[in-house]
């Protein structure tokens, strides 16, 4: 971080699950201005995240409070839009994986995606829906729809979500080494 002058960075990282089965996230091209595809795609796992304190003086960068999941991902939204992240592409950490985690239930990515579309929308003090491409802003808009249904967790909801996840789903196919813009 100092070498490169990042105010904040992130590591590459291995996922386990409860049976031991492990994966390495090398995500060593997630650099530098990720911003707006980290609204779409966000390997970086909160655990392996550097901050200077500098920028946590500023009491208006915190975690999200009313979003139950991905308040993480939305505070990594803000720091990309701010600053540039850094990477050591080294894996300091393991992050478990469990069935439990929201990242596996569509419903999750719904409410998540839902309450970031409502953020930004109300509430442009970091970016707006303007920041971002405009397949996103259809995705977060058609996500935003979605979760207004209030459906239970079954195949019409999956169906729906269809759509929208295969948009959010091109930037993380996209993601060898095209975030170095």
């Amino acid at each position: 971080m100092k070498k490169s002058n990042y105010m904040w960075s992130h590591t590459s990282y291995v996922k386990f699950d409860l049976n031991g089965n492990e994966v390495k996230v090398e995500n060593a091209e997630f650099i530098n201005k990720v911003f707006p595809v980290c609204l779409a795609y966000n390997p970086i796992a909160t655990p392996t995240v550097v901050i200077k304190k500098s920028i946590l003086n500023d009491k208006s960068i915190r975690f999200a409070e009313d979003i139950t999941f991905g308040e993480d991902g939305y505070l990594w939204s803000i720091l990309s839009k701010k600053f540039p992240v850094g990477h050591l592409n080294e894996f300091l950490t393991h992050v478990r994986i469990t069935n439990t985690n929201a990242n596996s239930r569509v419903s999750s990515h719904l409410e998540f995606r839902s309450k970031l579309y409502d953020e930004i929308k109300n509430n442009p003090k970091f970016f707006s829906v303007d920041d971002m491409f405009l397949d996103l802003k259809l995705a977060y808009r058609f996500t935003y729809k979605i979760n207004k249904l209030n459906l239970n967790e079954g195949i019409l909801m999956k169906v729906l979500y269809a759509i929208p996840y295969l948009i959010f789903k091109k930037y993380k196919i996209k993601q060898k080494g095209s975030f170095r813009y």
